[in-house]
């Protein structure tokens, strides 16, 4: 489940990074359990959102 939008679609990138289909986020999620939140612009630029820290994520490996 996306951490920003409650979407469940997402997908996995890669080991750890998870990307949501519905509002175009990307997120890491970290051993310690805290989550890293990027946002992809227009031109395809990754920004960084401040991280954010003891949030139950539910993961699904749906594809977007």
């Amino acid at each position: 489940m996306c951490p920003m939008c409650n979407s469940r679609e997402t997908g996995k990138i890669n080991r750890g990074r998870y990307f949501c289909g519905e509002c175009c986020h990307e997120w890491t999620v970290e051993n310690e359990g805290s989550i890293t939140v990027y946002r992809i612009t227009s031109d395809g630029t990754i920004v960084r959102l401040r991280p954010k820290t003891n949030i139950t994520v539910e993961l699904s490996t749906t594809a977007c």
